[in-house]
């Protein structure tokens, strides 16, 4: 009896099949041993050995048909046991390879085995960036397709040990200058392998900003901040900001002066590093609780978003759900439809969703169940914008949500997105090495601003200008302490002079017998790139029954860096003058967006 066989493949479903036939699984047994060799250097060279065992005398195989989730696949080829060359019939289509074969020859008998290899190199199975590695095995569209599974993994030693990789369970085995790793059936959920411990970018952002008033006004924007996940150095930002600051979600902003009916292009160049792992001591919002709100784009309120999230109570869930039920739409991309359509519009329609309709509908559930959850805008390193899309701007920005852990008090980046249009690979216990922050929303789910967004009408460049490096930016902390004046007695002014921020920088404030401080001795602080603070330096005679006037020496340690003025404090008349408690800072704390004017293509 002649059977046609229908099996999956490592990445997606095998589709060929005659009409009037039909398959039952017991009859044949399958099993499938893969190898991935990555090299430092070669494309990855794929070998899919394929075992279709007979489990009845009467059935054979005739056909089989491997369709793979890539069009970039390069010299196919396939053989049987012995060597010998099959006829393959490849197809493409707009995302996928079919590669077809047809046995000629006869396998009968109960327990029989057809054993051939499928073999071609897959520049989409692994991201090679420097020293750093990136490897994707897809996982399987149906997992009782085959019996038993073996995936072996190849890579340099040069590599390294694996900083993420998933699933848990695999043997390592070293030899000749390589590892190896060795996954069972847990690889049909996919396999994801990260080497090395951090990504450098060099970048160059620009910002078209405008006055058409008659009278002198300012304009911020946000440039990209620290995160947990992400260091930021910047070697310039021309012309040089009236002040920084950060907003209530991180942000970074800057503020100019803008003459009157002129324009202003701000550029900003430096180096951001990309970390796998918590790497960066940032601060966290005060009140984690505001992440719980309403906003446009993340509609609570929405039947719909609340019946979900009364059922998808974890953030792992909500990925999960997306994921299964979003359909990202090339079409939509195609025709240049960008337009943002929100949580409750995208639910409606699930199969034309772009970043911004996963990112939106991740946050709107999440705040629903009671998980503070914010947006990433930002840039997505990618060299397939197939299985990696970006799509806000011309400039291939992206967008992805986080969510607030309570327990590690950590906020945890995920991609959906891409979890989707990579067939599963896994984004949610970990991201990569790809994703830029240029902003955070999460007080609005609009503003600030993102670069690449600050157009000038006909003027469609690019304004973002990302790229890998080798070079790291370590900057060695450099700060100047300027001594009181006489309009302000006691405070000095502390100012960064690197592009780099620095936190919970140690104060250690010394006083000579004659004076007192208020508070304690020993601090810190933490400073902006380019960022001047004023430091007040609370001090009083010493004594609470000290009399008449004190003079005494204040020398105020600020990491390195060391300042010593004299000052005279005290009491006039029987009136002891108010000072202030410890140390206090005198920052301006802006909002991007909020600004006299700015210049940005609707």
């Amino acid at each position: 009896m002649l059977r046609t066989i229908i099996l999956i493949s490592l990445f997606t479903v095998l589709i060929l099949a005659f009409p009037t036939q039909t398959l039952a699984i017991q009859e044949f047994t399958t099993s499938l041993n893969a190898t991935y060799t990555i090299s430092s250097q070669a494309t990855p060279l794929v070998k899919n050995e394929i075992h279709i065992k007979n489990n009845f005398s009467t059935i054979y195989s005739t056909q089989f048909a491997l369709e793979v989730g890539s069009t970039t696949l390069k010299n196919i080829r396939a053989y049987d046991q012995s060597g010998k060359e099959l006829l393959v019939n490849v197809a493409q289509t707009e995302k996928r390879t079919t590669i077809a074969l047809q046995f000629k020859d006869k396998i009968l008998g109960k327990d029989s085995e057809r054993v051939f290899t499928i073999e071609y190199e897959y520049p989409d199975g692994a991201i090679t960036q420097g020293k750093v590695l990136e490897v994707d095995v897809p996982k399987l569209a149906q997992k009782d397709v085959f019996q038993t599974m073996t995936v072996r993994v190849i890579v340099p030693a040069m590599y390294g040990t694996p900083t993420a990789i998933s699933p848990a369970g695999y043997k390592v085995d070293t030899a000749d200058g390589t590892q190896t790793f060795t996954f069972g059936n847990s690889a049909s959920n996919g396999i994801n392998m990260l080497f090395g411990e951090s990504q450098n970018y060099a970048f160059t952002l620009r910002y078209h900003l405008s006055n058409p008033s008659i009278s002198q006004g300012v304009s911020q924007v946000a440039l990209p901040p620290d995160t947990a996940f992400q260091h930021i150095v910047y070697s310039s930002i021309d012309p040089k900001p009236d002040s920084i600051g950060v907003d209530a979600d991180g942000n970074w902003i800057v503020t100019f002066s803008v003459n009157a009916q002129k324009d202003l292009m701000v550029t900003a160049t430096g180096i951001a590093t990309v970390f796998l792992k918590p790497s960066v001591q940032v601060g966290l919002p005060q009140h984690v609780k505001q992440y719980l709100k309403d906003q446009p784009f993340w509609e609570t309120n929405d039947p719909q978003v609340q019946e979900l999230a009364k059922k998808l109570k974890t953030p792992r869930a909500i990925y999960d759900y997306l994921v299964q039920t979003y359909d990202y739409d090339y079409q939509r991309l195609a025709l240049g439809d960008q337009r943002r359509r929100g949580s409750a519009e995208a639910l409606q329609n699930p199969t034309n969703a772009l970043c911004q309709e996963f990112t939106d509908t991740f946050i709107a559930i999440a705040r629903t169940a009671g998980i503070p959850a914010r947006e990433l805008n930002g840039f997505s390193y990618t060299e397939n914008t197939k299985l990696r899309p970006a799509a806000l701007t011309n400039d291939l920005l992206h967008a992805w949500p986080e969510y607030y852990d309570e327990e590690r008090k950590l906020w945890i980046p995920v991609d959906p997105t891409w979890g989707k249009t990579t067939n599963g690979v896994d984004f949610f216990n970990k991201l990569d090495f790809n994703h830029i922050v240029f902003v955070i929303h999460g007080s609005s789910s609009e503003k600030p601003y993102s670069a690449g967004m600050y157009k000038v009408t006909g003027q469609e460049g690019k304004d973002v200008e990302v790229k890998l490096t080798p070079l790291a930016s370590n900057p060695l902390r450099s700060l100047t302490l300027a001594p009181p004046t006489f309009l302000k007695p006691n405070v000095i002014t502390v100012e960064n002079n690197t592009g780099s921020a620095w936190y919970d920088v140690p104060v250690k404030i010394d006083l000579t017998s004659a004076l007192t401080l208020s508070g304690k001795r020993t601090h810190s602080l933490s400073m902006l790139p380019y960022q001047k603070k004023e430091l007040e330096i609370a001090v009083a005679p010493a004594g609470l029954l000290s009399l008449g006037r004190q003079k005494g020496t204040v020398t105020v340690t600020i990491g390195d860096e060391t300042v010593q003025y004299e000052t005279t404090v005290g009491t006039i008349g029987n009136i002891r003058p108010a000072v202030a408690v410890g140390i206090g800072f005198g920052v301006c704390t802006l909002l991007a967006g909020c600004v006299l004017v700015f210049r940005r293509k609707r």
